[in-house]
């Protein structure tokens, strides 16, 4: 009877310290997101029982097929992003083999699989609903939804780079406009309450902390790039005195900020000087580029080079008439038309892709191979067209024809697949804009909102 008591109790031991074990142990509580469901920027989260390390999860972790990227922990969730986000219409298995330690020196018992496919593009717009505007959201056919619902609308929005939601310029009661972070889920966040002025155009600093934005006191003044650092609150403007010493300007009228992808770069341009600022977020001295800038467009996706609409004053074709319409002599009447121009910070090039020509031309907007640019361009006197050119040969292909409406307002998808355009009738200039998206390869259209203007996609 007692070694039968004593084998129980020995066994009630044993199987009470495997217990304790398992409990102590790190598991693997949940993956996340748990319908295996992620954007193309996304990450892939694993929650634990126990705090893990980074590197620990690196060393147990395999996703097939493999993707370099980096991890973070918040907390006892750890995040797996890839340098170069996911690809489209692929599905990913994600391992996690037994073994992995904790903190308290003990290692997971078992292993855990888990599948995820990669969200189709998520399309965002501007929406405008009984006179206030508000970011809608379009994803894989379905109905277009509203993600925000701020009161008095919104002037502008800029999705952020590693696609967790965008920086939105709130319109506020004061007239002023304030700066908002809203996530994708609709959360909101007031990023800075901008009191007597009107805060737009933010832009979060790739892989970094820094949002730039234009800053204008309300009714008067011109705009100025400021920066704001998320983490310190701190905010300053982008022209400094020392860049003033630098530059030999002294005036802080600054506008649209534009970062580079890799974040290492802030470009911006100073109407009262007529020059492109590129500056150097390490240090050092700026590049400038004389320009009499219409648009400044985006960085090239990988490269360094920024594209850009310049006025161009030009006299080609164009002589005085008299009144029976014979020429009056040989003296030419000079016109201002809109250029696509594109510079190269690392060999100092500056092209005008438009030069010799009587064109309008509206904002580029670079495909994500940084091999073509997508431009609106008028030259007929109808609307404006969808025009593609390829910067390294120059080589222009027209897209759509209709020259009863205007094509403007272009995105490319991700995926390069896709444009996302507004659509508005030449003649009747007060109809409210659509949003389509554009199939180049086949010239299908797809209708996604009314009233709507200002697409652009979740990288």
């Amino acid at each position: 009877m007692k070694v039968k008591y004593i084998v129980a109790a020995a066994l009630g031991f044993l199987a009470g310290g495997l217990m304790l074990v398992w409990w102590l142990s790190p598991r693997l509580a949940s993956w996340i997101p748990e319908d295996g469901i992620v954007g193309r920027s996304g990450s892939i989260g694993l929650a634990f029982t126990r705090a893990v390390t980074e590197s620990e999860v690196a060393a147990y972790l395999e996703i097939q097929p493999n993707l370099v990227g980096e991890y973070r922990r918040e907390e006892n969730i750890v995040w797996f992003t890839p340098n170069d986000g996911f690809d489209y219409n692929q599905q990913y298995s994600a391992s996690l083999r037994r073994g992995l330690g904790a903190s308290n020196r003990l290692r997971s018992l078992v292993s855990y699989d888990k599948s995820f496919q990669i969200q189709d593009p998520e399309l965002f717009f501007l929406k405008e609903d009984d006179g206030v505007v508000n970011v809608g959201q379009y994803l894989d056919g379905k109905p277009p939804k509203k993600i925000t619902k701020e009161f008095e609308g919104i002037w502008d929005y800029q999705i952020m780079p590693d696609g967790q939601g965008m920086i939105v310029s709130a319109i506020d009661r004061d007239g002023s406009d304030d700066l908002v972070q809203i996530g994708l889920d609709g959360q909101r966040e007031l990023v800075l309450d901008c009191v007597d002025f009107r805060c737009r155009d933010g832009r979060k600093q790739p892989g970094g902390q820094i949002i730039a934005f234009e800053r204008q006191a309300i009714n008067r003044g011109s705009s100025e790039v400021w920066l704001l650092d998320t983490k310190t609150g701190f905010q300053r403007p982008v022209f400094t005195p020392e860049l003033a010493g630098l530059t030999g300007l002294d005036s802080l009228v600054s506008k649209f900020p534009r970062w580079s992808s890799d974040g290492q770069y802030l470009a911006y341009y100073k109407p009262d000087a007529r020059i492109v600022i590129i500056q150097p977020m390490s240090g050092g001295e700026p590049i400038r580029i004389p320009a009499n800038l219409q648009l400044l467009g985006e960085w090239s996706p990988k490269g360094k080079k920024i594209a850009y609409t310049e006025q161009i004053f030009t006299d080609r074709g164009l002589t005085e008439e008299d009144e029976n319409g014979q020429k009056a002599g040989n003296q030419a009447r000079p016109r201002l038309y809109n250029h696509v121009v594109v510079a190269n910070i690392e060999n100092g090039d500056v092209i005008d892709l438009s030069a010799g020509g009587t064109f309008n031309d509206g904002l580029p907007i670079w495909h994500p191979d940084g091999q073509l640019l997508a431009v609106p361009r008028e030259n007929d006197g109808g609307g404006r067209q969808i025009w593609f050119v390829e910067p390294e040969r120059n080589d222009w292909s027209k897209v759509t024809d209709d020259p009863y409406y205007h094509y403007t307002g272009l995105s490319w998808s991700p995926d390069g697949s896709k444009l996302a355009l507004m659509l508005t009738p030449v003649e009747q200039t007060k109809s409210a804009a659509e949003v389509h998206v554009l199939d180049p390869e086949s010239g299908e259209m797809t209708l996604i909102s009314n009233s709507a203007f200002l697409p652009g996609w979740l990288p």
